[in-house]
């Protein structure tokens, strides 16, 4: 594993820090860059996975967004489709029971004015 080399050489530095005295920083120059040597491959490691999960957050949201739309598609055409089915059916209904009911009215105006002109 790539941390294995950086533990080890964090333990060497770390080891190294506890027995310096005075200025440490001209005293570690040369442990300096066998660290970076072992962290720079792990620093690669995690900006590939960085751009992996983001190049995989860009492809759920693209397919989230393409199911959103298709859905908005499809409840809006089923919308319509309600609507009309439910112009037809009141239409029918309408039709159906108010055709008899004007019959009915028609022939009850028919009887009374016959009633009317044949009783006076």
């Amino acid at each position: 594993m790539l941390f294995s080399p950086a533990n080890q050489q964090i333990d060497t530095l770390v080891s190294r820090l506890r027995g310096l005295n005075g200025d440490v920083s001209s005293q570690l120059s040369a442990n300096i860059l066998p660290l970076y040597q072992v962290i720079d491959p792990i620093s690669n490691q995690i900006s590939e996975l960085i751009a992996l999960q983001i190049r995989v957050a860009g492809e759920e949201k693209d397919r989230v967004n393409a199911i959103y739309q298709s859905s908005i598609t499809i409840f809006v055409a089923l919308a319509c489709a309600a609507m009309i089915i439910s112009i037809v059916i009141g239409l029918w209904v309408n039709r159906s029971v108010m055709n008899p009911i004007n019959d009915i009215l028609s022939k009850l105006k028919l009887i009374r004015s016959y009633r009317q002109i044949h009783y006076f």
